[in-house]
């Protein structure tokens, strides 16, 4: 495999590491966020379509199916207005790194296609 795998797989398992280590010693019991199941569903579903990947559509399927089923314990989301500052630069900075991440992607797709 390439060394580059490698590095990414380590990256992935050092901050499954870190995640596991932060909900083990948090005080009280964790409730997951249904409502991430549900979006990260719908996005392995729609991706592992395009894609052919049977896997990734059948775990998105998972992620929407235990996402709809419990609707009603949904966290609410905070509205803009109500974000405190430090709120509103992390999120704008995280849209602002994704929206990069998502014309490069296209950038390097479209390279690869002769377009």
């Amino acid at each position: 495999m390439a060394p580059i795998l490698w590095i990414v797989f380590a990256v992935i398992v050092l901050f499954g590491v870190i995640a596991a280590f932060i909900l083990y010693t948090q005080k009280g019991k964790h409730e997951p966020d249904y409502r991430t199941f549900f979006n990260l569903g719908l996005v392995f579903f729609i991706i592992g379509l395009g894609s052919q990947n049977s896997a990734m559509w059948i775990i998105g399927l998972v992620f929407f199916i235990v996402g709809l089923t419990n609707k009603d314990k949904w966290k609410k989301q905070k509205k803009w207005k109500q974000l405190s500052d430090k709120e509103r630069r992390i999120k704008f900075i995280l849209i602002g790194v994704l929206t990069l991440l998502v014309i490069l992607g296209a950038v390097v797709v479209l390279s690869k296609r002769g377009v």
